[in-house]
């Protein structure tokens, strides 16, 4: 006889009418025989696999796998048939050998019925996460998500298990007046809006609290602890971290000013000055202060961070705030200043102000005050400025607070002038401080005359230049327009024609020896005449307007010099002086009614 096995299947021996262990066996029948072939299945090998980014152990029953650290082991069939029972498997193994049933040992087997041989093994396997891991479940030979799963070894088997970390959750929360956010910096929390996440089991969350503008932050409960704005949270299990967040405090300080007195009070309630002058406040809040004068006293207005001179003001509090409130005696001061040249005196009704003197005094507030200003002797009233302005020689004045007024008098108008070493007259200053200057050339005649700015004293407005011919005689004048007027000069030297661009044509006429202008004809056909005494002077300009009269040598110093102008109207007045050859030092003119 010869036994062949199958594949995954070792011969052992023969048992019976056969012994050893080659495959081949005579037996010679002299009688009944039996003889049985041990065929066993080869050991067979189970490897075990573990996937996912959690942990955990894969244990099996018989022993072999602990992975753990063994992931890989073989197995026979005795461990299938007889469990952990040596002693049954070495009982089946002899009636085997010796052709007895396993089940019924005293009855001889049948040598060729199947079922000789050990059976395959049948493998429990276990797996088991470690803390802070999930098993997700079989693959391969094994299959679902029961932790424990059974392999029959009839082949090389291979079986993998997944673990996976648990997910635990984060929780955070916001507590205190104030306002921020929390955020994580692995992604999940952003508090603000999510303020919960999942994270793997033994994840390191860092926090930080991060306060809006006028908040603080000042620390944490639950999971986390202490007032630094981060925080560090190990995932071992379902934490809670809270974040307390309060408004910043600012403080407003209220002061009084002013020689009045009066209280400052606050809604919402803190200052009450009186006693209490500064109080703290919450970030943002609005605070409402209310000035209360006392009798006698008036409230003039805020100042800092109130303006205006309503009694109630609100403060928004985003920063630390002064508040000063200005509390004036009832009685408001009414003060007089004089100026000008000339003197005079202003008094005011009711009784009071007499200045002169008294140039100052107190009236209740809201006195309606009537000032009239009395010019001396000489002087005029020129006007008022301040509280009062016009010309008007009274004024009404309302004394809702301290206020001032200027009176202006003036003296006679007095006009000087200067001259040069040549005697030319270069400068001439007016009452207003207005001043017009002269040039003049190598032959000192007048080249140049700058005209003073009519309101702007210290300017000059323009120039007039004047042109001459070889004989000294003037043929041009050019104004500050630039427009030039020009003269025709007859034989005799005389002026007979004037071409002006704004008086159009001028015609002049001389006595018959060319000294003396007699008449002048307008280009509207006005004509003036001229007289001269006999010395040759003039002594009258007469017009269809009026009559001019030249009085000579009747002044001061005037021997052969002007003395005076007069016309319907109106004259003017001339002085000289000795030590420049008899120059013109002054002209007076009368003070005109206004």
């Amino acid at each position: 006889m010869t036994a062949t096995v199958a594949a995954g299947s070792t011969f052992k021996r023969w048992g019976g009418a056969c012994k050893g262990t080659a495959p081949s066996c005579t037996v010679t029948l002299k009688e009944s025989q039996n003889a049985t072939a041990i065929i066993d299945l080869l050991p067979i090998t189970l490897n075990v696999t573990k996937t996912g980014s959690g942990s955990g152990t894969v244990t099996s029953v018989p022993a072999g796998i602990d992975c753990g650290t063994t992931c890989s082991s073989t197995y026979s069939p005795d461990f299938a048939a007889h469990g952990d029972d040596p002693d049954k498997g070495r009982e089946n193994e002899h009636n085997r050998e010796n052709g007895y049933d396993s089940k019924n040992p005293h009855e001889p087997q049948d040598h060729d019925e199947p079922g000789y041989g050990k059976p395959a093994a049948v493998v429990t396997l276990t797996a088991a996460p470690t803390t802070g891991s999930t098993f997700e479940g079989w693959f391969g030979a094994c299959t679902g998500t029961a932790p424990t799963c059974t392999v029959t070894m009839d082949q090389t088997q291979n079986v993998t298990a997944r673990f996976m970390p648990m997910k635990v959750t984060l929780t955070a929360s916001k507590t205190g007046n104030g306002t921020g956010t929390l955020t994580s910096l692995q992604t999940g929390i952003d508090c603000g809006d999510t303020c919960t996440a999942s994270y793997d089991w033994g994840t390191s969350v860092t926090l930080a609290a991060t306060p809006a503008t006028g908040s603080t932050f000042t620390g944490w409960s639950g999971a986390c602890t202490g007032t630094a704005d981060t925080c560090t949270v190990t995932m071992d299990q379902l934490h809670n971290v809270t974040a307390d967040f309060t408004l910043l405090k600012f403080t407003l300080t209220a002061t009084k000013i002013g020689s009045g007195t009066g209280t400052l009070s606050s809604s919402p309630a803190g200052i009450d000055c009186g006693a209490v002058c500064n109080s703290s406040y919450d970030w943002n809040t609005p605070v409402t202060l209310t000035a209360t004068p006392a009798a006698g006293s008036t409230f003039e207005g805020w100042a800092g961070a109130c303006t205006g001179s309503a009694t109630v003001c609100t403060v928004t509090m985003n920063q630390a705030q002064t508040v000063s409130a200005d509390f004036a005696p009832a009685f408001k001061t009414l003060s007089i200043t004089k100026t000008g040249s000339g003197t005079g005196t202003v008094a005011s009704a009711p009784a009071g102000i007499d200045c002169g003197a008294t140039c100052s005094a107190d009236f209740a507030t809201d006195t309606v005050i009537t000032l009239t200003a009395s010019p001396a002797t000489g002087s005029t009233f020129q006007g008022w400025f301040g509280v009062c302005t016009g010309s008007a020689a009274t004024c009404t004045v309302t004394l809702s607070q301290t206020k001032s007024a200027i009176a202006t008098f003036s003296a006679p108008a007095v006009t000087t002038y200067e001259y040069d070493a040549n005697g030319n007259l270069t400068k001439i200053k007016d009452p207003l401080g207005r001043i017009r200057q002269y040039q003049y050339d190598a032959l000192n005649q007048q080249i140049r005359q700058l005209e003073p700015h009519p309101t702007i004293i210290g300017s000059t407005l323009g120039q007039i230049d004047t042109t001459y011919d070889s004989l000294g005689q003037i043929t041009g004048i050019t104004d500050p327009r630039n427009l030039t007027t020009t003269y025709n000069i007859d034989s005799l030297g005389n002026q007979s024609q004037q071409t002006s661009p704004d008086t159009g044509i001028t015609l002049a006429d001389h006595d018959a020896a060319g000294n003396h202008l007699t008449t002048r004809t307008d280009a509207r056909g006005k004509t003036a005449s001229y007289h001269y005494d006999s010395l040759n002077r003039i002594t009258q300009r007469a017009d269809d307007d009026q009559t001019v009269n030249y009085a000579w040598d009747t002044c001061t110093n005037g021997i052969g010099r002007l003395c005076s102008l007069s016309n319907n109207n109106s004259s003017i007045s001339y002085s000289y002086d000795t030590a420049t050859a008899g120059s013109l030092k002054k002209a007076k003119a009368p003070v005109q009614p206004r």
